[in-house]
């Protein structure tokens, strides 16, 4: 029987074309660590994925707040269950002030 997690770390070869110059940094910064350029690439890419995702999240955040994105792309976008109490409340005081600036708007412009 295969362990889930064994079957999980499986891997799938993938070759690209890098430029030269690229290349030849990434080889003095894996020597500078003393690894492999294969090595360094994964990590590399391990490292961006995760930035990114964060990254994604934080704007899938922004834009709810700001209603921009209804709770199911959110949830969706987030992978997360459910919008957090405190994203729901902090969305709900930015439409507040929102509408405060819209109705002060219209008293000033009468």
């Amino acid at each position: 029987m295969v362990n889930k997690d064994k079957r999980e770390e499986k891997s799938t070869v993938f070759s690209f074309r890098l430029p030269n110059n690229l290349l030849n940094e990434i080889d003095k910064m894996a020597k500078q660590e003393q690894i492999d350029r294969a090595s360094w690439i994964k990590r590399a890419m391990v490292i961006a994925i995760g930035e990114l995702r964060d990254s994604a999240v934080e704007g899938a955040i922004e834009d709810y707040i700001a209603g921009k994105i209804d709770d199911d792309l959110f949830i969706k976008e987030t992978e997360n269950k459910q919008v957090p109490q405190d994203i729901k409340e902090a969305r709900k005081r930015h439409i507040t002030h929102l509408e405060e600036r819209l109705t002060n708007k219209r008293v000033k412009g009468k």
